[in-house]
């Protein structure tokens, strides 16, 4: 009998509530309406995989105004939303046309955690400091963890922050080798 050694990789999540602020807002328009593109080209060329996506609408989101970092990121959405639109159709699902319609920034790309705040890129050569928490510092330094992307999300329930529309935010790590 042979022996199989692998590793098992948790993810983790941490979310905190921040206020929002013209860039990031901006920025999560602009990659919603990345994503719609990708998916439109995506329909038109009859396209899902990631690959392929890419190859045919990495030139078209040249027009938006937004760090190419963000760019792969709203493809590869745009590939996800597709093929999931894809293997439903098999299944008798009423596929209707797919779209993005939550405003929100993915990355995994160009991001860094210094002086106790989350920097991203918000234009060429500039970028944006959102202070975390206390409790999102204490988990990042943790043994084995690494952040390897964030989410922003705009919430549209006024509950943590009255005069502002909170936003969200998460870093996902890995723990492990």
């Amino acid at each position: 009998m042979a022996h199989c050694r692998f590793v098992v990789l948790a993810f983790k999540s941490v979310r905190q509530y921040y206020a929002p602020v013209a860039h990031v807002l901006r920025l999560l328009d602009v990659f919603r309406r990345m994503v719609n593109n990708s998916i439109r080209v995506g329909l038109l060329n009859d396209v899902s995989s990631l690959r392929r996506l890419s190859l045919h609408s990495y030139n078209q989101l040249v027009q938006y105004d937004s760090p190419s970092c963000y760019r792969l990121c709203a493809i590869s959405r745009a590939a996800g939303i597709l093929a999931a639109r894809k293997k439903s159709i098999p299944r008798g699902f009423a596929a209707r046309t797919p779209y993005s319609f939550r405003q929100q920034l993915v990355s995994c790309y160009g991001f860094k955690i210094e002086n106790g705040g989350l920097r991203i890129p918000v234009s060429r050569g500039k970028r944006f400091s959102i202070s975390l928490t206390k409790r999102v510092l204490e988990v990042i330094p943790q043994p084995g963890v690494e952040v390897r992307s964030f989410t922003l999300t705009r919430k549209t329930e006024p509950l943590h922050r009255p005069r502002h529309s909170p936003i969200t935010g998460q870093l996902h790590g890995r723990r492990g080798p």
